[in-house]
């Protein structure tokens, strides 16, 4: 009974921790739009606008004047499914989003306080590591500064894939944990999946000889197979996205260049300090240092079995940090390097790694570590994070209801940075190159090549219908949607091929016919559908696997 109670006050001071630093989401002069949060908020309005309507949500058809837009063949949609499914609870699409943000602070923590606590064998430490990890700054800038939800959200899923990846070389119960979190990665933050992915890769390298032990083996390539099936249903159409057409995010340079890349790394003084000018925030504080600090003492008085995972989570903690920075040589690797973007990112990961060595070092420090010497170290990374509350944005504007935004209207400079479509880099190419052909084109049907007539024209968001006469041969048509794979054209039921036009528009190309009816819909590739297909019953299978995991003999 005295374990779960003390069970029950660590969940509370997580739970605590997660609501104060979730504060300022319930001030009115908030700006929830900040930087990319403007972005995500609309591209979530708009999924949930579709999903009401039963309508189809991988191309957002009210987006470049009503020619359709996609972000979820690109980009993870677990962020907008999320905010959306809420926000419709809710009646209120940034009301969801708030509770997003709360919930993912939450999980987060739940999730770190489980990784550590197995780690170490102690739970004061397990919640200690969880109360750093939700208030260290840079998950704090992520959450109001940034506003890069899907970002935000990875922060959950990487202690679980790390959880999992233990589980599994000591060969314990609940190994699929690693799905969990690679999946919620995958769905969730395409950049920091490949950037887990290399830490997590690193790690089982240095575990390869218990990859010899058959069980470990088995299960290692079980637990492989469930993330590769579970999420086919996101990384099969963006592949196939992807290699169908030239796309704008794709063109060497669009996002970063090597020397950009190397631009935008930071200053060792913001690792200690940060001026209260808007900028983000990168520095740990002066609490993480004096604990990091601390390695030296604890490093000689630490137990040999958990001596192979300090050094990793020390290391790895050591070099993100340090390729976050402007000293690191990222022009030596390439314009392939430049996928990151901003060097900063790498501080998730040093966020993640020293938040467990700040735990381990004051466990091992202090004698007799106890819940009261959590609480009063968790009190000083609470209240440093508060002190940190001028950088949360605040407007004296009225914000605008997503209701009332614009979504149809674009300019004709593809440059332009448009609320739902950012700067139009999930573009086709043909599309972006010639933006003003779509500020201005009709929305209608047009006919490119050969003569045809066209009647009874009906568009409902991602469905067409209308009766086509050909009058001369070799005929082709270009439909009113911005090409993505996956729309399907029928010709009085029969189904015809369609294609990426000169100009980025889905076209079909036609024969010499009487009056036929044509009717256009986005239902997605066949790829996709098996994915889907795959997706369902691999979950099902993994339910079955964990429950028989759970009634296992040891």
């Amino acid at each position: 009974m005295k374990e779960k109670i003390k069970n029950i006050r660590y969940g509370i001071i997580i739970l605590i921790v997660a609501i104060l630093v979730s504060i300022p989401l319930c001030w009115k002069n908030l700006n929830y739009y900040k930087d990319d949060g403007i972005q995500h908020i609309a591209r979530a309005f708009l999924t949930s606008e579709a999903m009401q309507e039963g309508k189809s949500f991988q191309v957002l058809s009210r987006l470049e004047n009503g020619f359709g837009y996609s972000w979820d063949l690109f980009y993870g949609p677990f962020s907008s499914f999320s905010i959306a499914i809420i926000g419709n609870l809710f009646h209120n699409i940034i009301v969801g989003y708030k509770i997003v943000l709360f919930l993912g602070m939450l999980f987060s923590g739940i999730a770190m306080y489980y990784f550590v606590q197995r780690i170490t064998d102690d739970k004061n430490a397990g919640v200690l590591a969880s109360i750093l990890y939700m208030t260290m700054p840079y998950h704090l800038t992520d959450m109001y500064l940034r506003g890069s939800i899907g970002e935000f959200l990875s922060f959950i899923f990487i202690p679980l894939v790390f959880l999992g990846v233990y589980h599994l070389f000591h060969e314990e119960k609940r190994d699929w944990l690693l799905v969990i979190g690679a999946v919620g990665l995958i769905i969730t933050h395409n950049l920091m999946t490949m950037i887990c992915a290399l830490v997590a890769f690193v790690y089982v390298a240095i575990n390869l000889p218990k990859l010899k032990v058959k069980k470990i083996r088995e299960k290692f390539f079980f637990n492989i197979i469930f993330i590769l099936c579970i999420s086919s249903f996101f990384w099969v159409p963006f592949l196939e996205t992807s290699m169908s057409a030239r796309y704008e995010v794709y063109e060497p340079g669009k996002m970063a260049t090597a020397q950009s890349v190397q631009e935008n790394g930071i200053l060792l003084r913001q690792l200690v300090v940060t001026y209260n000018d808007g900028s983000y925030v990168f520095e740990f504080g002066p609490h993480i240092l004096i604990m990091i600090c601390f390695t030296i003492a604890a490093f000689r008085r630490i137990v040999p079995e958990m001596k192979k995972e300090y050094i990793f989570f020390l290391l790895i903690g050591i070099l993100s940090t340090f390729m976050a920075t402007k000293y690191f040589p990222w022009k030596w690797l390439g314009e392939k390097a430049s996928f990151i973007q901003f060097p900063w990112r790498m501080l998730e990961i040093s966020t993640f790694c020293f938040s467990i060595i700040c735990a381990i070092n004051l466990g091992i420090v202090i004698k007799n570590f106890k819940f009261v010497d959590v609480i009063v170290l968790g009190s000083i990374a609470v209240i440093y994070a508060f002190a940190l509350k001028g950088f949360a944005p605040i407007t004296e504007e009225k914000l605008q209801n997503p209701k009332d935004m614009d979504f149809e209207f674009v300019t004709g400079r593809n440059t332009d940075c448009l609320v739902g479509m950012g700067k139009n880099e999930y573009l086709p190419k043909n599309v972006y190159d010639e933006y003003f052909y779509l500020a201005n084109r009709e929305n209608t049907i047009l006919v490119l090549e050969g003569e045809a007539n066209i009647e009874n024209y009906k568009k409902d968001g991602n469905q067409l219908s209308a009766k086509i006469e050909v009058i001369e041969k070799d005929t082709l048509l270009e439909l009113p949607y911005v090409y993505y794979p996956g729309f399907t054209a029928t010709i009085d039921g029969a189904k015809i091929p369609t294609f990426e036009s000169k100009n980025g528009f889905v076209a079909v190309g036609l024969g010499k016919l009487s009056k036929a009816d044509l009717k256009v819909e986005y239902t997605g590739t066949s790829g996709s559908k098996v994915a889907k297909t795959l997706s369902i019953i691999s979950t099902i299978l993994f339910g079955v696997y964990v429950i028989a995991q759970k009634f296992e003999k040891e």
